[in-house]
């Protein structure tokens, strides 16, 4: 892996971080934060969406991720009624801008499901200029879908609004910006204070000093950030940006809102992070593909069966199973297959890590092809079942759950198959795909807690954020007649 030193003095950019003007909810019209707030639209199924919606009817769900409905236009849809909701909630007062640049510290205290340890979370919410990723000072490790890709693009062009700040990391081991939060909480009560469940509770402040910015702004200059968890909305703003600037003629070099990402930044040197794997459910294989997983999955794994005849002895069998693949995750490759009607599930543990490295075609480094994901992509997805790359980005024939559970589930009573269950990745591991300028299939890490959505929202516009190019600005607007 290349040292994070080298890379660091290979690149001369930097990393631009600025305060801006959120708009935000107005809390006098809420007993409860958790009225307005709402999970990141990519976790939300169509049941939790109707949560959200009756929760209270200024609830942020409507703007982010609006429902589809019958009779949908071209100048009615869920996009339109977005923008909709925004302008009218701003007149109404619900939503209102802050009158001075800010930047947000966010605390998340919070269990991991299945123990009891309690952790912390601590970062702050900030704009952070877009980099183009040859730029190599922000860093993705995950390869994107199309599906979210378009949504989330025809959502920023309608509303010219971001919603919601990406989950990044940044490498701070003398926890400089973390003192200084540190002192902000303890002389200030929080603007937000909600427990969302009994394991999650979320806090908020707002940081307006200018000595404090200013610093803040000084250490993450020469700062890599690594995109933890956000990868489809940072794709979508390079995207709308050059959308943006083509379409108004604005020069590339010329600083503009559309130029920054909100971004929750948290130093990967705290202890409170966690990564919880992204178990992937099969569907719609045919009978010959059910047949070619069962005929070679043992060419290339060892199996271990855990049988039941009955719902006593399933759950006997699935903790077992379960616990065996914590155990051995460990320290080998480990899997765990669920299949639809078979009474069994299945533990994997590959034969032989060398001889898979051996005849992995692709142009990968060793730490990219030792991933547990990339090893089920290749073996399972790839070479048994041949699933194309473009089958994935377009999820033909794979969804996605944290839960283990969920996924069995999914198979035993609805249209899927198989279930492959994985260990948690690490965050290291995402570290060094990223620092090889690699990427790891789709949906690999989930950073647990999610960043909740509705906090801070940030409209795209000349006055939100401090820039240095105003003139251009007053000229463009006079020209186009245009608000920018």
């Amino acid at each position: 892996m290349q040292p994070l030193r080298a890379i660091r003095n290979k690149v001369k950019k930097v990393n631009m971080v600025k305060p801006f003007k959120a708009l935000r909810y107005n809390t006098r019209y809420f007993r409860n934060p958790g009225q307005f707030l709402c999970w990141p639209y990519d976790i939300i199924d169509q049941a939790k969406q109707e949560e959200f919606y009756r929760k209270n009817p200024y609830n942020v769900i409507r703007m982010d991720l609006g429902k589809i409905k019958r009779f949908d236009s071209k100048n009615d849809n869920r996009y339109t009624r977005s923008k909709q909701y925004l302008k009218e909630w701003k007149k109404k007062s619900i939503l209102k801008t802050e009158k001075g640049f800010s930047m947000y510290c966010y605390e998340l205290k919070y269990a991991l499901p299945f123990f009891k340890e309690v952790k912390t979370i601590r970062g702050f919410i900030a704009l952070v200029k877009l980099q183009d990723y040859k730029e190599r000072r922000i860093l993705p490790h995950e390869d994107v879908l199309a599906k979210p890709l378009e949504d989330r693009f025809q959502l920023t062009v309608t509303t010219n609004t971001q919603f919601s700040p990406i989950y990044a990391l940044y490498h701070d081991k003398k926890n400089i910006i973390d003192n200084m939060l540190e002192k902000c909480i303890n002389e200030n009560d929080p603007e937000i204070d909600y427990q969302e469940f009994k394991d999650l509770h979320h806090k908020f402040w707002r940081v307006s000093d200018s000595g404090i910015i200013k610093k803040i702004q000084k250490v993450m200059k020469k700062k890599l950030i690594y995109i933890a968890d956000g990868h489809h909305r940072y794709h979508t703003m390079l995207n709308y940006r050059n959308y943006y600037k083509k379409k108004h003629n604005i020069p590339k070099k010329v600083d503009h809102p559309v130029d920054y990402i909100m971004m929750f930044l948290v130093n990967m040197d705290h202890q409170g992070l966690s990564l919880l794997p992204t178990h992937r459910i099969l569907y719609n294989l045919g009978d010959m593909k059910l047949k070619a997983l069962l005929s070679h999955i043992k060419d290339y794994f060892q199996l271990e069966v855990y049988n039941f005849s009955n719902t006593k002895e399933e759950k006997e069998a699935r903790k077992k199973w379960y616990e065996d693949l914590k155990a051995k995750g460990h320290r080998m490759h480990a899997f765990g297959i669920y299949i639809k009607n078979m009474k069994r599930y299945f533990l994997l543990t590959l034969r032989n890590t060398q001889a898979y490295l051996k005849m992995s075609r692709v142009k990968k480094s060793k730490d990219w092809k030792r991933l547990d994901v990339n090893i089920i992509h290749t073996l399972l997805i790839d070479y048994i079942l041949h699933l194309t790359k473009k089958d994935i980005s377009n999820q033909i024939y794979i969804d996605y759950t944290k839960d283990f559970k969920e996924a069995i589930d999914k198979v035993k009573r609805n249209k899927h198959q198989v279930a492959i269950i994985q260990n948690s990745p690490r965050v290291r591991e995402a570290i060094k795909i990223a620092n090889h300028n690699e990427r790891m299939p789709q949906k690999t890490t989930y950073f647990y807690p999610k960043v909740i959505t509705g906090m801070v929202i940030y409209e795209m516009e000349k006055d939100k954020i401090p820039l240095k190019s105003s003139r251009f600005f007053s000229k463009l607007q006079k020209k186009n007649k245009t608000r920018l």
